[in-house]
């Protein structure tokens, strides 16, 4: 899903459980939630990418205070501007997550891989470009304390015996447990 003002917008509580999303935002935050209190934005199953192209106070994710985001399972990574996102641990996440100040700068349409020791976690082709001063990558694939590689121009991998999402032609697409891991790495995510 593109758009230009929020992707996804709610005075109350957003939670994902179990849905694949991939939404990013050229001129405001992807999801944002203004209700304020713990459970603000919620992921407890399913795959979730966002991006807001914007910068500065625009982000992937923005509920006003990053302790308001519950993370209990499932996948996020979002980015972009770095309004309310300063803390490396999400407070609010029992699955392994990590919260990144370090600049990283995503191509649109390049394919991004995240690989653990023990293989593949996902890979996704990216939908915008994004200069992104603040990212969150979490997700309960891995065990607490694994190192992950983030690598860009990975190759797509085929749609056969995996899980696998197609949004819809030419659209962004989703792969989990699947891809190689042989592009150009980024950084290390120390989950």
């Amino acid at each position: 899903m593109k758009v230009y003002d929020d992707c996804i917008n709610s005075a109350g509580a957003i939670l994902f459980n179990g849905a694949n999303v991939i939404c990013y935002s050229t001129g405001n935050d992807a999801i944002d939630s203004n209700y304020g209190r713990s459970g603000a934005i919620s992921v407890a199953g399913g795959t979730v990418i966002a991006f807001s192209q914007r910068g500065g106070a625009e982000m992937g994710i923005d509920c006003d205070n990053m302790s308001y985001v519950s993370l209990t399972g499932g996948t996020l990574i979002a980015g972009g501007g770095s309004q309310g996102g300063s803390s490396t641990t999400l407070s609010g996440s029992t699955i392994p997550s990590r919260g990144t100040t370090s600049a990283i700068s995503f191509t649109e349409g390049d394919y991004y891989s995240i690989a653990s020791p023990d293989g593949n976690v996902l890979t996704w082709r990216m939908p915008c470009s994004v200069n992104s001063s603040y990212t969150i990558f979490a997700t309960d694939c891995v065990a607490k304390g694994t190192s992950c590689t983030l690598y860009q121009n990975a190759i797509a991998p085929t749609a056969e015996g995996i899980n696998f999402l197609q949004t819809a032609e030419d659209m962004p697409m989703i792969w989990r447990g699947n891809g190689d891991t042989t592009g150009t790495q980024k950084t290390t995510i120390a989950f």
